[in-house]
């Protein structure tokens, strides 16, 4: 089809930058959760790693900048720090992400909270995947997100939308948590000098 002009707008309370340490721009997020692991990126870092991206794809953070956010929980002060992608790599991942919610993929079911479950590789890290793992992922994904909904205490809870949406995990569950998550889940690990499988 024809290609289409998306803008896209929003705003990150409590960021600002320091250039005199090399940090263009750090932001503070708080929660009330109990437990933050920096191996385990929690769904808090989305909102200001798209800043993050937005800003890098317009060419108002430079490649390499770092960008850190420190997030307060109940039993202490967790922080990521990631380092801006080259100004072509942001808006590549913008324009896929987005592409993505204005098609089919909006509906989508990829529930972030079930993503890391131990019964699943994860997509995201480092290290060679077979043809195998990659097609049986979406099946196995399938039976996470019901075995999860069927118990007493799941940890995703669907959204109401009409039922003519039917939101399923799609063909190519593999590539697109890959493709999404890939440069948010990473990073972090990197960063604070982990081995990124773990």
């Amino acid at each position: 089809g024809n290609p289409i002009d998306v803008e896209v707008s929003g705003s990150l309370p409590f960021a600002w930058a320091d250039r005199d340490d090399g940090h263009l721009c750090a932001c503070l997020l708080i929660t009330t959760k109990t437990e933050i692991k920096a191996a385990q990126p929690t769904y808090h870092l989305f909102q200001p790693f798209l800043f993050l991206m937005i800003a890098t794809a317009a060419g108002e953070i430079p490649a390499g900048a770092a960008f850190t956010i420190y997030l307060p929980y109940r039993k202490g002060i967790e922080t990521f720090t990631y380092n801006a992608l080259p100004q072509q790599e942001a808006q590549h991942w913008l324009q896929q992400l987005i592409a993505d919610f204005l098609g089919d993929g909006a509906l989508d079911m990829l529930p972030y909270a079930l993503l890391s479950n131990t019964a699943l590789i994860h997509p995201w890290k480092d290290g060679t995947f077979t043809d195998e793992e990659q097609e049986r992922y979406p099946a196995q994904l399938a039976a996470v997100i019901e075995d999860d909904l069927g118990s007493s205490r799941p940890e995703y809870r669907p959204p109401q939308i009409h039922p003519i949406a039917n939101p399923i995990v799609p063909d190519d569950a593999f590539d697109k948590v890959r493709r999404r998550l890939r440069p948010i889940l990473l990073r972090p690990d990197e960063a604070a000098g982990k081995d990124a499988d773990g």
